[in-house]
């Protein structure tokens, strides 16, 4: 008995390490690829300046200073920084992270700020041309009521610029230019 069950014990071992040899478990895994996409968003990685304007009734326009800060976090995801003065109600400052999954073939991105008690999700996609983001997500608009949002970023090399909407109705947009380094152009 003792030794069918040493021998059955021995025989299952080494049929593991056959099993695992021939099947790749001792091989490391292979690292995803960045897609043209997730190096399209690289692209946007650099410092910039610009202006937000907000589209709010009975309050004037006035397009306020903006800057943004844009790293890579790896081949596969870009971290945005961004501040702007809100006028009276002060310095607002939020960050997010966008990507893009290849599996789901969509754009996905995260954002908080200093001004809201939501963390937003979104996902998206470029039009048939390939020139517009337009990225969707449900937050809370002025009055607290879950609303849909989306927004649509058109960005060239060294500019782009972000329309945001609340229930359909443009809100506000962002405008904003690569800040070009001393012998960069």
């Amino acid at each position: 008995m003792k030794k069918t069950l040493l021998a059955t014990l021995i025989l299952t071992v080494a049929g593991s390490a056959v099993f695992a040899a021939t099947n790749g478990w001792n091989q490391e895994p292979e690292m995803p690829k960045p897609t043209a996409q997730h190096k399209e968003l690289q692209e946007g990685v650099g410092n910039w300046n610009g202006t937000v304007t907000m589209f709010m009734p009975g309050v004037p326009e006035m397009p306020m200073p903006a800057s943004e800060v844009v790293t890579a976090q790896g081949p596969f995801w870009v971290h945005s920084y961004f501040t702007t003065s809100m006028g009276p109600m002060g310095e607002y400052n939020g960050f997010g992270y966008t990507g893009y999954d290849p599996i789901a073939k969509e754009y996905v991105g995260t954002w908080m700020d200093n001004v809201s008690t939501t963390f937003s999700v979104m996902k998206g996609n470029l039009d048939k041309e390939g020139k517009v983001l337009t990225m969707k997500w449900k937050a809370p608009d002025h009055m607290g009521k879950m609303t849909d949002m989306y927004n649509e970023t058109v960005r060239t090399k060294n500019a782009y610029t972000i329309t945001f909407f609340a229930n359909g109705e443009k809100n506000m947009v962002i405008d904003m230019k690569r800040v070009m380094e001393a012998g960069i152009k």
